[in-house]
């Protein structure tokens, strides 16, 4: 929108942060003991998993087999891939964006396939769910965590709108007040 938007009616609009994340250690994820020669198949929910993970793997050395699958929620996440790895189509798996497509990708690849899912400390409840009741393989891996910012400075009566973009937020600004 242009600000003749908001000066025609006279909105004024405050983007402030109520989280940031922040990746775990190298130290913190050997607490998980994953091995990652026994995984065939890694799902990347956010471009936050991917950097995380792989900044990860880089600290700790751990070389990834030519041959891992990657399923990703969105083709923007996959082509993100291209930074980490050698990118060949029949390798990278990805979906339009909804849970529901990634979870049909992951049902077609569901024999003999051990995944790992990178993800923060409140991972997806639908992915978690569907892994459990279908039996797949798999193990989460925390690669990061949301952290509440320091938000006690705004005043709160001041605003007739408070929106939010995630669940985290609203937890960042309970925490908070």
């Amino acid at each position: 929108m242009n600000s003749q938007f908001f000066r025609r009616f006279k909105l004024n609009i405050d983007f402030r942060p109520f989280f940031e994340i922040q990746g775990i250690t190298a130290k913190d994820f050997r607490r998980y003991r994953i091995q990652m020669h026994e995984h065939t198949a890694i799902i990347f929910t956010s471009r936050n998993a991917v950097d995380h993970f792989f900044r990860i793997i880089t600290e700790m050395k751990t070389p990834i087999s030519s041959e891992m699958k990657y399923f990703c929620t969105t083709e923007a996440i996959g082509l993100y891939l291209q930074k980490f790895i050698q990118y060949r189509k029949r390798k990278v798996f990805y979906g339009d964006g909804s849970m529901k497509d990634l979870l049909h990708l992951i049902s077609k690849h569901k024999d003999g396939e051990r995944y790992l899912l990178p993800c923060g400390d409140t991972p997806n409840a639908d992915i978690t769910n569907y892994l459990k009741a279908h039996n797949y393989d798999y193990i989460e891996a925390l690669c990061f965590r949301n952290t509440p910012c320091e938000i006690k400075d705004i005043k709160v009566e001041n605003y007739d709108l408070i929106v939010f973009f995630s669940p985290s937020g609203l937890e960042a600004l309970l925490q908070n007040f």
